[in-house]
């Protein structure tokens, strides 16, 4: 299974050691591979193309979120948004503190946005640092208006369920992704979604994202903007969700996998 190889296309974003073993061993391993799968069909044609492999060894089986994602009562969220970032409103992203997650720029696009819009919503960080050396905690110092984003570092998939489901919008712009888990996890929980517009995310998120370019912060900006603002489109983009997110499964990933097991078996 190769998820995608991001670190061809970005190596600096990737610590030495685990940089140099993974692009000398990941073309051995694709090529050895009696079958390959990978969780998207952006990433299969990245592998095609980066390793010379045949398209029909490669079988995409998108991955699934949780059914305990799902939309929650206008209380239960008035609860979350006390525990967790002072009452307000809040964007939320998920995911490990890693350089293609693009924090950086949603930081700044964030302190624009609050700049120029005086709105009282959020940004909520969930998830912890991928690697060591995060600067993550300097870069936030930065901010005008740094009293605004709230670390909730790990939380299990319970409470996970409840800060997505009760986020005004999932803000996920990473400019690398084999496939986006979270982007899932928000259609199931019917929050509408803004995301970068590079690589597997629109084929993940098809109609349910408001997308912007991951590379410009005046984008982000705007798309943070615009889906604070903009009732009905966060109507919308929610309702698109909750049918969309009804076609990832982990019972079809998983029987794709077995189907692909059993054709190597034979």
């Amino acid at each position: 299974v190769i998820h995608d190889i991001n670190f061809e296309h970005f190596p600096e974003d990737i610590p030495k050691a685990p940089r140099n073993y993974f692009r000398k061993y990941f073309p051995l391993f694709a090529k050895k591979a009696s079958a390959l799968l990978t969780v998207s069909e952006f990433s299969k044609q990245d592998i095609v193309e980066a390793y010379n492999i045949e398209a029909d060894k490669i079988t995409v089986a998108h991955n699934g979120a949780s059914d305990l994602f799902q939309p929650i009562d206008e209380n239960r969220k008035a609860e979350i948004r006390k525990e967790y970032t002072k009452g307000k409103p809040y964007f939320i992203f998920v995911g490990a503190l890693h350089p293609r997650k693009n924090i950086d720029r949603l930081f700044k696009a964030f302190d624009h946005f609050k700049t120029a819009t005086g709105s009282d919503t959020q940004l909520l960080i969930v998830g912890t640092p991928l690697f060591k050396n995060s600067t993550y905690g300097q870069k936030l110092n930065q901010l005008k208006h740094k009293n605004a984003v709230h670390f909730s570092g790990h939380v299990d998939l319970k409470i996970l369920t409840q800060l997505m489901a009760g986020a005004k919008a999932l803000t996920f712009i990473s400019y690398f992704e084999g496939f986006g888990i979270p982007l899932v996890e928000a259609m199931k929980a019917g929050t509408p979604i803004l995301s970068g517009n590079k690589t597997s995310l629109p084929e993940v998120a098809g109609e349910a994202a408001l997308f912007v370019d991951p590379f410009s912060v005046e984008s982000i900006t705007e798309g943070l903007k615009k889906i604070d603002q903009d009732e009905a489109l966060r109507t919308s983009l929610s309702a698109k969700g909750l049918e969309r997110g009804k076609t990832f499964s982990w019972d079809n990933t998983a029987n794709k996998i077995w189907s692909v097991l059993q054709k190597v078996r034979n």
